[in-house]
This record gives C-alpha cells, sequence and structure tokens, in this order.
C-alpha cells in the first residue's frame, strides 16, 4: 500500500473525524461534507493525475478548508480509548451500511461517506478509536428513512421516492459489476446534457451523480460486493431522474421542486479552466466555502472516473466545466 506523508495523513485525519463528529458538533449529517472534501483531496492528489504545481496548489486550500472548518481537540484524542483494526472497521461500517442502502437517501451521502471513510481508514491503518468508527456507524445508520434528497426537476421528493428505475435492462446493469463499465456510463451520461443549470436541483444533483458512483466503485474494491449492488439501486433512481433532465432547452424547464432554488434558475457558467490544471487553484475558493466542500470532491470523483474509463472523454470534460 502506498505510504503517505504526514501532510497528507493530516488531512485524512480531520477527514474522518469531521465525518464522524459531525452530529455532535452541528445536530446533522452536513458538516460531515469538508471530511469528505479532506479525504477526496488527499485521494486525488496521490492519483498522480495531477502536476506537482497544482497537487500542491489544490492541498493549501484544503488545509485551509480544514483549519476553517476544524474539529475541537478533544474529539477521538484519549489515547486510552480501544483502537480498531482495518477489518473491525469495515465490519462495523458496513453493516451500518446495509441499514437503507437500497433505497436512495441524500442523494447517495450514506454511501459516499462511508467509502471515503474506509478509504481514509485504510490509509491510517490501525490507529482509529472504536468511538470514532462507531460514531461513522452511527451517522451512516442515520440516513435510514430520511428523503431522497430536496430539490428535483420535474418530479417531487414524493415522486422520485417511488420511483423505481428502468433505465437499464437488466442485462446492461450486469455491466455496472465492473467499475471500468460504470464510469464510462456515469461520462457518457454527464456527456448529454443540453444545458446545465447552477441550482441544487441541477448541477448540484449531476455532481453528486458522479461521488455517489465513486463510492460504488470504491464498495467494490473494498470488495463489499452485496452493498454495491444495492446501492447500485438507488444510484440508478438518481440517474433516472437526471436523464429526463439532459433534453431541456433554455426555453423550456421541467418543473422545479426545491425549497433553496428559485426561479428562474441561471445556466451554470462555464469554467475556462479545469480542477487538473494548476492555475484553477491559484484563486482562493474561500469565499464561495469551497462550494461547501464540492470544490474537491466534484474534482476527485470525475478524474477518477476518467481514470477507471480509461482515458480522456472530452464531452464529458465539457460538460463537467459547467460542475467543477
Amino acid at each position: 500500500m502506498q505510504r503517505y506523508d504526514d501532510r497528507n495523513l493530516g488531512l485524512l485525519l480531520y477527514g474522518v473525524r469531521a465525518i464522524a463528529s459531525s452530529r455532535a458538533l452541528t445536530g446533522d449529517i452536513w458538516h460531515a461534507h469538508y471530511g469528505a472534501a479532506a479525504i477526496s483531496a488527499v485521494l486525488w492528489a496521490n492519483s498522480g493525475q495531477l502536476t506537482a504545481v497544482a497537487r500542491d496548489a489544490m492541498l493549501v486550500q484544503a488545509e485551509e478548508m480544514a483549519v476553517t472548518h476544524g474539529i475541537p481537540d478533544h474529539f477521538y484524542t484519549d489515547k486510552a480509548g480501544r483502537l480498531v483494526t482495518v477489518e473491525e472497521a469495515k465490519t462495523l461500517i458496513a453493516e451500518a451500511l446495509d441499514e437503507g442502502i437500497g433505497e436512495l437517501h441524500w442523494v447517495g451521502h450514506n454511501v459516499i461517506y462511508a467509502a471515503l471513510s474506509l478509504q481514509a481508514i485504510a490509509l491510517l491503518e490501525d490507529n482509529i478509536p472504536r468511538s470514532l468508527v462507531q460514531d461513522l456507524a452511527d451517522l451512516i445508520c442515520s440516513f435510514r428513512s430520511t428523503i431522497p434528497g430536496r430539490s428535483w426537476l420535474g418530479l417531487t421528493t414524493k415522486q422520485v421516492k417511488g420511483l423505481k428505475p428502468s433505465l437499464v435492462t437488466d442485462a446492461e446493469r450486469s455491466h455496472f459489476e465492473e467499475p471500468s463499465e460504470l464510469s464510462r456510463f456515469v461520462l457518457n451520461e454527464l456527456s448529454r446534457f443540453n444545458v446545465i443549470y447552477r441550482a441544487e436541483a441541477h448541477h448540484d444533483l449531476i455532481g453528486h451523480l458522479l461521488t455517489f458512483s465513486h463510492a460504488l466503485n470504491v464498495l467494490h474494491d473494498l470488495e463489499l460486493t452485496e452493498q454495491r449492488r444495492k446501492g447500485l439501486s438507488a444510484w440508478l433512481v438518481l440517474a433516472e431522474v437526471l436523464r429526463a433532465s439532459r433534453n431541456m432547452t433554455e426555453q423550456e424547464l421541467l418543473p422545479l421542486h426545491s425549497p433553496v432554488d428559485k426561479l428562474p434558475l441561471q445556466v451554470a457558467l462555464r469554467s475556462q479552466l479545469l480542477p487538473a490544471e494548476a492555475e484553477y487553484w491559484s484563486r482562493s475558493y474561500r469565499e464561495a466555502d469551497w462550494d461547501f466542500g464540492h470544490t474537491f470532491k466534484f474534482a476527485s470523483s470525475f478524474y477518477e472516473h476518467i481514470r477507471r474509463a480509461g482515458g480522456s472523454h472530452p464531452k464529458a470534460e465539457e460538460s463537467f466545466r459547467r460542475i467543477c
């Protein structure tokens, strides 16, 4: 296994602590976004896809985000507490994932948090307190019975919850057992949007189409085959809802159902730079709060799909310029 330096290990540890402590710190599941973003940044930084300049510039901003959204020192620092092995952590989190993974909950964040946490724990090795892993498991269990998401185009939340996806046949779905095939499918879906709106109901959902499927591929790597199979059913609900929006035009918008997005929706601006370019990180994203961590999460997942799919995908890249 690749050995990470203290800088990277520090961000990984921040990441799992931020995810695990989210409910204790804020009473909800969303502060965990910053932990997921930090882990994503480290994994992408060590993927070999970035130049040294781009990697370091990106990590500087990830570190700034971690300081901005820091965790109190007393969380999970009791050296006398029982530590768990990587395998014990995997078992606890896999059992937690079984609680509701077959349905879509908050656009897949239960799976995203679980997969990224397990990747980080594997790299931190056997140095994780059991209390932290238990809090991770409890956080993931807390998604059970939650809504699929709150912002949609074309369908209400209730309709999404009852949706039975018919996007692919059983035979086509069987191909997704191979991560490279799922990545190719995701990139093809991304490439086919006529217009992308800057809205939680659109560009944000498209970004989570990337991160949720990325997390499913990580479950494959971790040999959590049954959890991945169940999670794929939930992911296909998200994919099907978004498929209906890809033929929209600026003149023809599907009905909006959202407590936060307001009409008229604005078309997402096209970024001249991509996150793999060092110049992209010459701008500080602090003012935008690193888009709640999505600046790192969406980029990491997009380029991981590119890697697994075996090469560049210019049409998907063009669409991603309106997501990043």
